[in-house]
């Protein structure tokens, strides 16, 4: 059930994207596009991820972190999710005109289809990190190239 509690922090993400993304970009359908690509890769760098390794539902929390990812396969499933946010906008928007609602519910329905069809489960077996048991407690961030180049300005 915590998968639905996801799903709502997964769309209000979504919504907060949108805020910043639509200053920037008019035409609604690229911007969708250009928002599930941006949900996408920047959840790799802001730890994102990573902590759904560590808490997720479909990880079951025993994984503790992200693999390094190839830059070209993290685009590349990116790209697939920008897609996927064009064509659900697209039907969307014939019902509803409220993009900020329309970005909320893609955001929430596409998780839960990812959860539904297992696509969830398979990011946990191929990205995350096993959870060992001598190392129970872990930090909720782990660093990435964009906190530790934070770190270092500081």
């Amino acid at each position: 059930m915590l998968y639905i509690v996801e799903a709502i922090i997964v769309g209000i993400y979504c919504g907060f994207l949108y805020g910043f993304l639509s200053s920037i970009i008019d035409h609604f359908l690229l911007l969708l596009f250009v928002l599930g690509f941006v949900k996408h890769f920047m959840g790799y760098y802001l730890n994102l991820h990573s902590i759904y390794c560590k808490y997720g539902e479909a990880c079951e929390r025993s994984f503790e972190r992200v693999k390094p990812v190839d830059i070209k396969k993290l685009a590349y499933e990116s790209f697939l999710e920008g897609i996927l946010f064009f064509i659900f906008g697209y039907f969307l928007s014939m019902f509803s005109k409220d993009r900020l609602q329309n970005v909320v519910i893609i955001g929430f329905l596409l998780h839960m289809i990812s959860e539904n069809i297992g696509l969830h489960k398979e990011f946990c077996n191929t990205r995350c990190k096993k959870r060992s048991i001598k190392n129970d407690k872990i930090p909720l961030f782990e660093p990435t190239l964009f906190t530790e180049s934070i770190i270092k300005i500081k």
